[in-house]
């Protein structure tokens, strides 16, 4: 659509000979989602420890047993708390209702 809005109709065809899709959704609160977030922590965190108030809040957050939360996090010199490393980028399952309840599950050199 050249120099129009995107308003279009979706294209929803899948092509000839494509895989089967894995995902089945159930409904009525059957499924199980995850959502993945990339925390890149930058000036914001090292200034003024936005992104550490951002993964507090989401620590905080109630969530369904059927929610899983991966926090990827990195891109910052000086996170403000004494979870986040800033040598490595690292991954975290959000669960329960606090802070100290992230668990750190996976570690990457930069």
């Amino acid at each position: 659509m050249e120099g129009g809005s995107n308003t279009g109709v979706l294209e929803t065809s899948v092509a000839p000979g494509a895989r089967e899709k894995r995902t089945v959704i159930n409904g009525g609160g059957q499924d199980t989602v995850t959502v993945m977030i990339y925390m890149c922590g930058t000036d914001l965190e090292s200034r003024s420890g936005m992104a550490t108030s951002d993964l507090k809040e989401m620590a905080a957050a109630t969530l369904s047993d059927r929610v899983n939360v991966l926090v990827y996090t990195g891109g910052c010199t000086g996170w403000k708390n004494q979870v986040v490393s800033s040598r490595v980028n690292q991954i975290y399952q959000v669960k329960g209702a606090a802070w100290c309840a992230w668990n750190r599950i996976w570690e990457m050199c930069p």
